[in-house]
């Protein structure tokens, strides 16, 4: 029944079935396995260990503190580390298997139908949680990513994969910013994501919790491409401006603030690191040159020539070196990173585009755009081990664990390399996927300096961007065609990206992920485990925090909304229904006149509209809305008599097709 059902919904999304029919099919297993699962032991409630099956199962909740340090309690509002360490019960040995699947959910009483019919319980949950409904969701599901793609009208779309499965919209949220987004990169701890707009000057500072802008950060001229240290201290914007203002910005990864600014040379510039976040590394295409720089003093040190326009720098851990990859010259110079001077030339042909290196930094991929050529080089030796002839005009490189995925410019395929016939001997022969249907070129819109495709968590599939089709398309490794697509609902995606909200092994056996607590209360968490089958319930307690008390009592009201998924149809009447309450105790605040809703499209001001909310007999309140056309729409909410401005409350989402 739930195959049936997923597959219904799927064609109606207009993907492809056969991926999503796996999924569909592995949800009803493993629904059913966590069936059987329970029914062989008993739940204990409370419990922070438990042996089942063989084998121990403890769990950890450490509060995080708003200055990172470690706290033993858990507060609402703020940020805990779970971790869940799994060992055989008889000889302690780390089990590593697939991570365990985690939801986390705030206790709530939840009744049958029927009188006498017992209160759902977490082994329920789980079965709803795996059929993937909107209406039985956890507040923190640790199975899920998301898809951002970086767009063209000054926005960035946020796409739920598995809502789409379900048959709603995919799209979660769209995020829109001051000007148009070129490059991105995320925290260490991926929380934050960091997004280059070279118009405005500034650098977009965004929760990957909320997906909301936290604040713009001035990050001097012309901001294009963004990288993080290695260490995770300082993040780093190149400026691509005229004259004394071209450089690199450096600003706090923790706090924003821009902590120097220091000029380099002329041209578009590169970024990359030592291993060890010594040394800063910045190509200046105009000038020739590569500047370096001492991270701990925040000084340059010397400006390195090295050829005719570097357009690619990437640092290997495995040489302690730095490669360079010349258009103008065709030739890769390599940077000792400790004599920092250049002590070694691979020459190819002029018209180089990109250089990366694949997983364990041996083996250094560099396109060529003039004459369609990759040429791979042994980071050891220095030697070429392979070359061969790709896409027309190749412009990006991306790696999983077993490919290198080549995009090309002019060309809707895309090349794949496999990893394993390196260094071999072996012949090497191209594999080509389709990337969409039509080539990157015919699109208007030119792709951004971050990556058009993107690796996802499960680490055998790729998401490609594919700005001409405005999709983003889907391929699992080992198929001959994709196994299905995403849309960018009008939108011309000029990068994809992911964000991972899944449990990730720190240690051998230890599964963890940091979470933001969002109430006091106490807390299920339901884990599902696939070898052996079982599922274990586990509970832990927030605590009300002092600071959000405070709050809450300089923000007197609080809004609820009903059916806040659906999305609307342009030019139809849709009624928007939603319930106040006092924040301090939650009770409904009712008959209040003047709640004043202020509805406006992306981007902010093309279209606004005021409403006054009808305050209804059951203590509910409503607005009758009608979109004007496609898009996505905010609505902001005030109450004059109350003095609660509209940035107090919660703002709603819509999206228009």
């Amino acid at each position: 029944m739930l195959a049936n059902r997923f597959r219904a919904t799927c064609a109606a999304a207009g993907l492809v079935g056969l991926f999503f029919f796996g999924i569909a099919t592995a949800a009803e297993t493993a629904a059913t396995a966590a069936q059987k699962a329970v029914t062989g032991g008993k739940e204990k409630a409370g419990a922070r260990e438990a042996v089942r099956q063989g084998i121990r199962m403890a769990l950890d909740v450490t509060g995080i503190k708003s200055s990172g340090e470690l706290q033993a309690e858990v507060l609402e509002g703020e940020y805990a580390n779970v971790s869940l360490k799994l060992t055989d019960a008889s000889t302690g040995a780390a089990v590593t298997a697939l991570p365990p699947k985690v939801w986390i959910d705030l206790q709530k009483e939840f009744k049958g139908d029927k009188k006498g019919q017992p209160s759902i319980t977490c082994s329920d949950k789980v079965r709803s949680y795996l059929q993937g409904t909107l209406s039985f969701r956890p507040d923190i599901d640790l199975n899920s990513y998301y898809i951002l793609t970086l767009n063209n009208d000054a926005t960035i779309g946020v796409i739920d994969p598995i809502k789409g499965v379900a048959g709603y919209s995919q799209l979660f949220a769209m995020i829109s910013l001051t000007r148009p987004g070129e490059d991105w990169v995320y925290s260490r701890d991926e929380k934050t994501l960091f997004v280059t707009m070279p118009k405005a000057d500034q650098i977009a500072a965004i929760d990957t919790e909320s997906f909301k802008v936290i604040k713009n950060l001035d990050a001097g001229k012309s901001p294009f491409r963004i990288a993080l240290q290695p260490d995770g201290k300082y993040l780093w914007a190149g400026n691509n401006a005229e004259g004394t203002l071209s450089g690199v910005t450096v600003l706090d990864a923790g706090n924003g603030k821009q902590v120097a600014w220091l000029p380099t040379g002329a041209g578009h510039h590169e970024l990359a690191f030592s291993d060890d976040s010594n040394y800063a590394f910045v190509s200046n295409r105009d000038d020739g040159t590569v500047s370096v720089i001492d991270i701990q003093h925040l000084r340059k040190v010397k400006d390195i020539k090295t050829g005719s326009q570097p357009v690619s720098i990437a640092f290997s851990r495995l040489s302690k070196a730095l490669y360079v990859a010349h258009e103008g010259d065709g030739t890769v110079a390599v940077i000792d990173g400790q004599k920092l001077d250049v002590t070694g030339r691979i020459p190819l042909e002029p018209g180089l585009k990109a250089l990366r290196f694949g997983p364990g930094e041996r083996w250094g991929f560099v396109v060529n755009a003039k004459n369609r050529q990759l040429s791979v080089f042994d980071a050891s030796s220095g030697g070429i081990a392979y070359g061969g002839e790709v896409g027309d005009e190749p412009e990006q490189i991306t790696f999983t664990s077993e490919f290198a995925y080549i995009r090309s410019h002019k060309t809707a395929e895309v090349t794949m390399i496999a990893l394993a016939n390196l260094g071999k001997g072996d012949k090497m022969t191209p594999l080509r996927i389709s990337g969409g249907g039509i080539a990157p070129s015919e699109s208007t819109i030119q792709p951004s300096l971050a990556g058009n495709i993107v690796a996802t968590p499960e680490g055998n599939a790729v998401l490609i961007a594919s700005p001409a089709d405005a999709t983003i398309v889907y391929y699992m490794e080992g198929m001959g065609v994709p196994a299905g697509s995403f849309r960018t609902y009008g939108r011309v995606p000029r990068a994809v990206s992911i964000v991972n909200r899944q449990l990730r092994e720190t240690a051998p056996g230890i599964y963890s992920a940091k979470i933001k607590v969002p109430a006091s209360g106490r807390y299920d968490l339901v884990m599902l485990l696939d070898s052996p089958r079982l599922v274990q319930c586990f509970e832990f307690e927030a605590g009300v925090n002092p600071v959000m008390t405070k709050l809450k009592a300089n923000r007197p009201l609080e809004i609820e909304f009903f059916d806040r998924n659906r999305t609307l149809k342009s030019n139809t009447p849709y009624k928007i229904r939603f319930r106040l309450k006092e924040s301090t105790n939650g009770q409904p605040a009712t008959g209040i006149r003047d709640v004043i809703g202020l509805a406006t499209l992306s981007p902010m001001g093309s279209w606004r509209q005021s409403y006054t909310a009808l305050a209804l007999d059951d203590g509910t309140y409503e607005i009758e809305f009608k979109a004007p056309r496609k898009g996505l729409y905010s609505i902001y909410f005030s109450i004059p008599s109350q003095r609660v401005k509209a940035n107090q409350l919660q703002r709603l989402d819509l999206h228009v097709r």
